[in-house]
């Protein structure tokens, strides 16, 4: 809806997805999650030795508890 009505708000918000949930129900073939929501396009997640910077499991857990 934002992007056929043109609104600029949310432009240049990305909104990464946890590692499992994006492997498991995002495509490949989906643009639009491929570059919004790969969680791997955000460098500033992980470390310098590749790792992580956030448990991204108990993000989802805790995302499920609050009703997320």
């Amino acid at each position: 809806h934002l992007q056929s009505s043109k609104d600029k708000y949310f432009e240049l918000t990305g909104v990464p997805a946890d590692v499992f949930h994006f492997g498991a129900k995002h495509k490949e073939s989906n643009q639009h999650c491929q570059f919004w929501c790969n969680p791997v396009a955000f460098p500033e997640l992980t470390k310098e030795d590749g790792k992580w910077r956030i448990n991204m499991p108990v993000c989802e857990q805790t995302n499920v508890w609050l009703g997320g």
